[in-house]
């Protein structure tokens, strides 16, 4: 939702003056919740019950009097979008927009910095689609629970009217293949999740370290199954959801991301929570990649080491999950990646490192040395269909995932779903704000990570 310029639309108070506070013409009182992490501003903004989140990142124009940057708008969930909604288009004398797919997502938009004082801040914010834009005045306050939305001068409230509707109430046209979503409680600041059994698993970043939670119940709030220090990176349980691979970064400026933070990787016992180390942060600098076999008991991890001058080699090895004890190393001539791990485990070549311009596949019986494989053919989560990994609409995908019983998302330059029953490819609908996604095993159900939680869907029958 928006690109921003610079424009004075109201009469700002003078820093020592209160401004009005009250559901008048002019000024819509919020109230107003506000948390940082990681350059970022998330404000929850409540209006007759309803909870909506804005997130304000970092500025990216910073030439004054031009001060903006990227932002994220998104209901918490569609009855809280709908009752927002309804109160906004109220308090602007308008119609209720009609009812549009009632398919909310994380929105995009910029906000402009307008004014300052020492105890509030002026934005604009524009909504923007292809049908026209608009834009809302918000003032914050920095030491007080409310913030209002202010009336633009000469602006189009019919116009405000239905681009909040598509914001927070209906959402942009999406693709049938994902027809409800719900938010889930407890879902803050994740940074991944998995599909485990009927649960989802996820880790969140939380002050001082991290948290891994579960939900049994999609309604419910989580359970929390371990906490530790260290900000979380990539998740994956087995495929008995007895444990979880984790890795972990320490990062020397805890606000800040460099390449140079170490990183360990962890293995969760998902039923009591303890954990055990399997590369230490003294010799690790990232994990790539990692694949479980079917009975849970080992893990195939690619990890980059500190071995040498970087650019540090990235090294393949399979660990007991158990007793964490290294039990093979894949030859490095292979530069390959575990993909999936079946009878025997599947590895391919790097598809951002490749040496040559086609992909390498092997089969890795882990006590025998890898063997050239033909490209896996994938079996739909309905048996009516099968999938050729190789040349997917001219691309060849580093990631395939069912996101239906028949469709398969393709990740290559771009993100297509194909239904495979037709042939037909769509775009894969990324809401803004979409940080990752979660697909179980027979692609019923698909969780979107955003900013401000997770989004969770079933996929069409």
């Amino acid at each position: 939702m928006i690109p921003l310029l610079l424009t004075f639309a109201c009469q700002s108070p003078p820093a020592d003056q209160a401004p009005a506070t009250a559901r008048s013409g002019h000024v819509l009182q919020l109230e107003a919740q506000v948390t940082e992490s990681e350059g970022e501003q998330i404000f929850t903004f409540i209006l007759d019950e309803a909870r909506v989140s804005l997130t304000l990142s970092a500025p990216d124009i910073e030439k004054p009097p031009m001060i903006s940057g990227p932002a994220i708008l998104e209901s918490h969930d569609p009855e809280h979008g709908a009752r927002f909604v309804a109160a906004l288009v109220q308090w602007l004398g308008e119609p209720d927009p009609p009812l549009g797919n009632a398919h909310p997502g994380p929105w995009r938009l910029r906000y402009a910095l307008l004014s300052e004082a020492p105890t509030w801040t002026v934005y604009k914010l524009l909504f923007k689609d292809a049908d026209g834009q608009a834009e809302l005045l918000l003032r914050t306050y920095k030491d007080s629970d409310r913030a209002e939305i202010l009336r633009k001068e000469g602006g189009d409230s019919s116009e405000v009217a239905r681009l909040a509707a598509v914001a927070l109430r209906d959402g942009p046209e999406v693709g049938a293949w994902i027809p409800s979503s719900t938010a889930l409680r407890g879902s803050e600041h994740l940074v991944s999740a998995r599909w485990c059994g009927d649960g989802l698993i996820a880790v969140a970043k939380i002050d001082g370290g991290h948290s891994l939670r579960l939900w049994k119940d999609l309604r419910g709030q989580p359970e929390e199954i371990s906490t530790g220090e260290g900000r979380p990176g990539i998740l994956l349980p087995d495929p008995t959801c007895a444990r979880a691979a984790l890795a972990v970064d320490y990062p020397a400026d805890p606000e800040a991301y460099d390449s140079a933070d170490p990183t360990e990787i962890l293995v969760v016992d998902l039923a009591t929570g303890k954990t055990q180390t399997l590369s230490s942060r003294e010799e690790t600098w990232t994990l790539q990649e990692a694949a479980w076999s079917p009975d849970g008991g080992r893990v195939a991890l690619t990890t980059i080491y500190r071995q040498g001058e970087a650019p540090f080699p990235g090294v393949t090895r399979v660990y007991d999950a158990v007793n964490g004890e290294v039990l093979a190393t894949a030859d490095p001539e292979w530069d390959a990646l575990p993909w999936r791990w079946g009878e025997t485990l599947m590895l391919r070549t790097d598809p951002f490192n490749r040496r040559s311009g086609q992909p390498s596949w092997y089969r890795w019986s882990i006590d025998t040395p890898a063997t050239p494989s033909e490209p896996p053919v994938l079996t739909s989560p309905d048996h009516t269909q099968t999938l050729d990994q190789r040349n997917v609409n001219g691309a060849d995908p580093y990631l395939v995932q069912w996101v239906g019983p028949h469709h398969a998302l393709l990740v290559s330059d771009a993100a297509v779903v194909k239904d495979l029953s037709d042939g037909k490819t769509q775009p894969f609908h990324t809401l803004g704000g979409v940080r990752g996604l979660a697909v179980d095993d027979d692609g019923s159900r698909i969780a979107l990570l955003t900013r401000t939680g997770i989004r969770w869907a079933a996929t069409p029958k």
